[in-house]
Protein backbone atom coordinates (compact mmCIF):
# COMPACT_ATOMS: atom_id res chain seq x y z
CA UNK A 1 0.00 0.00 0.00
CA UNK A 2 1.43 3.48 -0.78
CA UNK A 3 2.24 6.02 1.65
CA UNK A 4 0.25 8.57 1.97
CA UNK A 5 1.72 12.62 0.40
CA UNK A 6 -0.50 15.35 2.30
CA UNK A 7 0.25 17.73 -1.09
CA UNK A 8 -0.91 14.51 -3.28
CA UNK A 9 -3.85 14.15 -0.99
CA UNK A 10 -4.46 18.03 -1.11
CA UNK A 11 -4.55 17.70 -4.85
CA UNK A 12 -6.63 15.16 -5.25
CA UNK A 13 -9.06 16.67 -3.24
CA UNK A 14 -9.16 20.30 -5.02
CA UNK A 15 -9.09 18.18 -8.38
CA UNK A 16 -11.93 16.05 -7.36
CA UNK A 17 -13.86 18.94 -6.39
CA UNK A 18 -13.26 21.04 -9.49
CA UNK A 19 -14.03 17.93 -11.74
CA UNK A 20 -17.54 17.40 -10.50
CA UNK A 21 -18.46 21.53 -11.06
CA UNK A 22 -17.23 20.66 -15.11
CA UNK A 23 -20.51 20.37 -18.19
CA UNK A 24 -17.58 19.59 -20.51
CA UNK A 25 -15.26 17.46 -21.72
CA UNK A 26 -12.75 20.48 -22.36
CA UNK A 27 -13.43 21.51 -18.77
CA UNK A 28 -12.55 18.38 -17.28
CA UNK A 29 -9.00 18.40 -19.60
CA UNK A 30 -8.53 22.05 -18.17
CA UNK A 31 -8.85 21.19 -14.59
CA UNK A 32 -6.37 17.87 -15.08
CA UNK A 33 -3.82 19.84 -16.63
CA UNK A 34 -4.16 22.78 -14.55
CA UNK A 35 -3.82 19.76 -11.10
CA UNK A 36 -0.91 18.36 -12.74
CA UNK A 37 1.57 21.53 -12.96
CA UNK A 38 0.22 22.84 -9.88
CA UNK A 39 1.34 19.81 -8.00
CA UNK A 40 4.42 19.26 -9.54
CA UNK A 41 5.38 22.44 -11.16
CA UNK A 42 6.28 21.22 -14.58
CA UNK A 43 6.82 22.98 -17.47
CA UNK A 44 5.12 21.42 -20.13
CA UNK A 45 1.76 19.51 -19.71
CA UNK A 46 -0.78 18.73 -22.45
CA UNK A 47 -4.23 16.89 -22.20
CA UNK A 48 -5.39 14.86 -25.25
CA UNK A 49 -8.63 13.93 -25.59
CA UNK A 50 -10.33 11.07 -28.08
CA UNK A 51 -12.05 12.33 -31.18
CA UNK A 52 -15.63 11.37 -31.71
CA UNK A 53 -13.71 9.48 -34.43
CA UNK A 54 -12.36 7.26 -32.06
CA UNK A 55 -9.16 6.95 -33.92
CA UNK A 56 -8.00 10.23 -33.22
CA UNK A 57 -6.22 12.33 -30.23
CA UNK A 58 -6.17 16.19 -30.16
CA UNK A 59 -4.38 18.13 -27.84
CA UNK A 60 -7.55 20.11 -25.72
CA UNK A 61 -5.69 21.62 -22.94
CA UNK A 62 -2.18 22.67 -22.40
CA UNK A 63 0.41 24.49 -20.06
CA UNK A 64 3.60 25.62 -21.15
CA UNK A 65 4.61 27.80 -24.73
CA UNK A 66 1.74 26.57 -26.82
CA UNK A 67 -0.69 28.51 -24.37
CA UNK A 68 -1.36 31.92 -26.04
CA UNK A 69 -4.59 33.49 -25.09
CA UNK A 70 -6.63 32.52 -21.92
CA UNK A 71 -7.13 28.33 -22.87
CA UNK A 72 -6.44 29.17 -26.76
CA UNK A 73 -3.31 25.96 -28.10
CA UNK A 74 -1.77 27.51 -30.57
CA UNK A 75 -0.95 24.82 -33.19
CA UNK A 76 -2.78 21.60 -31.63
CA UNK A 77 -1.67 18.48 -32.46
CA UNK A 78 -3.90 15.48 -33.22
CA UNK A 79 -2.28 12.43 -33.19
CA UNK A 80 -3.57 8.52 -34.37
CA UNK A 81 -4.22 6.15 -32.15
CA UNK A 82 -0.72 4.02 -31.85
CA UNK A 83 1.29 7.29 -33.03
CA UNK A 84 3.94 8.39 -31.22
CA UNK A 85 3.93 8.12 -27.54
CA UNK A 86 0.76 9.78 -26.62
CA UNK A 87 -1.02 7.26 -29.38
CA UNK A 88 1.09 4.58 -27.92
CA UNK A 89 -0.26 5.37 -24.31
CA UNK A 90 -3.83 5.66 -25.71
CA UNK A 91 -3.60 2.17 -28.22
CA UNK A 92 -2.52 0.25 -24.70
CA UNK A 93 -3.49 2.16 -22.40
CA UNK A 94 -0.89 1.72 -20.42
CA UNK A 95 1.49 4.67 -18.77
CA UNK A 96 4.71 5.00 -20.60
CA UNK A 97 7.88 6.85 -18.78
CA UNK A 98 10.47 7.87 -20.85
CA UNK A 99 13.65 8.87 -19.47
CA UNK A 100 15.70 9.45 -22.55
CA UNK A 101 13.13 10.94 -25.89
CA UNK A 102 16.34 10.97 -28.08
CA UNK A 103 16.35 7.51 -27.42
CA UNK A 104 13.04 6.64 -28.10
CA UNK A 105 11.79 6.81 -31.79
CA UNK A 106 8.11 7.12 -30.69
CA UNK A 107 8.79 10.94 -29.59
CA UNK A 108 6.92 13.58 -31.69
CA UNK A 109 8.78 16.83 -31.75
CA UNK A 110 5.94 19.47 -30.48
CA UNK A 111 6.91 23.01 -29.94
CA UNK A 112 10.41 22.62 -28.17
CA UNK A 113 12.32 19.54 -28.21
CA UNK A 114 12.11 17.98 -24.56
CA UNK A 115 14.11 15.15 -22.96
CA UNK A 116 11.85 13.07 -20.42
CA UNK A 117 8.09 12.32 -20.94
CA UNK A 118 5.73 10.87 -19.33
CA UNK A 119 2.51 9.87 -20.43
CA UNK A 120 -0.86 8.81 -18.76
CA UNK A 121 -4.19 7.43 -20.21
CA UNK A 122 -7.68 9.04 -19.36
CA UNK A 123 -9.22 5.40 -19.03
CA UNK A 124 -12.58 4.32 -17.19
CA UNK A 125 -14.22 0.83 -17.32
CA UNK A 126 -12.15 0.36 -19.99
CA UNK A 127 -13.36 3.30 -22.28
CA UNK A 128 -10.52 5.52 -23.69
CA UNK A 129 -11.35 8.95 -22.87
CA UNK A 130 -7.01 10.57 -23.63
CA UNK A 131 -4.05 10.74 -22.65
CA UNK A 132 -2.22 13.22 -20.13
CA UNK A 133 1.37 13.60 -21.26
CA UNK A 134 4.02 16.02 -20.12
CA UNK A 135 7.39 16.17 -21.03
CA UNK A 136 10.65 17.98 -19.03
CA UNK A 137 14.09 19.24 -20.13
CA UNK A 138 15.65 16.87 -18.00
CA UNK A 139 16.86 13.27 -18.49
CA UNK A 140 15.00 11.03 -16.17
CA UNK A 141 12.93 13.88 -14.36
CA UNK A 142 9.95 11.64 -13.99
CA UNK A 143 9.73 8.82 -11.19
CA UNK A 144 7.34 6.25 -9.92
CA UNK A 145 5.70 9.11 -7.44
CA UNK A 146 4.61 11.24 -10.71
CA UNK A 147 3.41 8.45 -12.50
CA UNK A 148 1.59 7.00 -9.36
CA UNK A 149 0.00 10.34 -8.60
CA UNK A 150 -0.61 11.22 -12.02
CA UNK A 151 -1.99 8.05 -12.66
CA UNK A 152 -4.68 8.55 -9.60
CA UNK A 153 -5.91 12.01 -11.29
CA UNK A 154 -6.56 10.66 -14.28
CA UNK A 155 -8.88 8.02 -12.56
CA UNK A 156 -10.68 11.15 -11.61
CA UNK A 157 -10.45 12.79 -14.71
CA UNK A 158 -11.70 9.58 -16.67
CA UNK A 159 -14.36 9.36 -14.55
CA UNK A 160 -15.93 12.50 -14.73
CA UNK A 161 -15.60 11.93 -18.32
CA UNK A 162 -17.34 8.90 -18.37
CA UNK A 163 -20.41 10.52 -16.10
CA UNK A 164 -20.51 13.42 -18.68
CA UNK A 165 -20.54 11.27 -21.74
CA UNK A 166 -23.30 8.84 -20.51
CA UNK A 167 -25.46 11.82 -19.53
CA UNK A 168 -24.84 13.08 -22.84
CA UNK A 169 -26.25 9.80 -24.20
CA UNK A 170 -29.45 9.74 -21.82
Amino acid sequence: MAVSDPQIDASLAQLAARLLKCAAARECAWALTDAAIQTFQLPDCVTYLLNADGHTLTQVAAYGPKIKLGQMIENAITLRVGQGIVGSVASTRLPIRINDTRRDPRYVLDDAPRLSELAIPLVHERRMFGVLDMEHEEVGFFNERHEASLMRMATLAAARLAALRDQAQS
